[in-house]
């Protein structure tokens, strides 16, 4: 697995995470491939965990879902992070599809 090291973009990681929030096929992209522990920073390590979690137990994964889910297990401190993650990965999604 990758190892954290000084080498980190958290830029890199919060469009990693906004994929798996927005894309349903995304997260079984990158399962078995990244760890919690990939993510330099805890919040982005904690969604991580939530999403991993959520896909173990077949849980759909996307911004309500995970909403839902931090709710219920009294994390919500995460919550405000995510929000921050998805308005980054719409941004980048609609650069890719010309729609800027």
């Amino acid at each position: 697995m990758f190892k954290k090291n000084v080498h980190y973009s958290p830029d890199l990681e919060t469009e990693i995470l906004g994929a798996c929030l927005l894309e349903q096929s995304a997260f079984s992209r990158v399962y078995g491939i990244l760890e919690a522990e990939t993510f330099y920073t805890e919040d982005h390590q904690m969604i991580y965990s939530c999403m991993l979690e959520m896909f173990e137990a077949n849980m759909p994964i996307s911004i309500l879902s995970m909403m839902d889910y931090l709710i219920r297990r009294k994390r919500t401190e995460t919550i405000s992070e995510q929000y921050r993650i998805l308005p980054h990965s719409l941004n980048h999604e609609s650069y890719q599809h010309g729609k800027h």
